[in-house]
């Protein structure tokens, strides 16, 4: 099944949500790849640091601190 559409007809802010939308509905469901021993390491290192930065912190945000979803998605 092959369909097309005009992405033209869209704004360039709405072909570039359609775009993003894709990326993640292939990262989602798309098989993957096998890693290979070298990505793996790096990748558990890259987790082990951040874990310790999240143990420094003890978890804890800054006084004041207002998570804001909006600002967040800004593109």
């Amino acid at each position: 099944m092959q369909k097309t559409m005009k992405l033209e007809r869209l704004p360039r802010s709405a072909r570039q949500e359609l775009f993003d939308f894709y990326d993640f509905l292939v990262q989602k469901y798309a098989p993957t790849p096998k890693r290979n021993a070298k990505s793996t390491v790096a990748e558990a290192v890259r987790r082990q640091r951040l874990q310790r930065i999240f143990d420094e912190s003890q978890g804890k945000l800054p006084d004041g601190y207002r998570f804001d979803r909006n600002e967040a998605h800004d593109r």
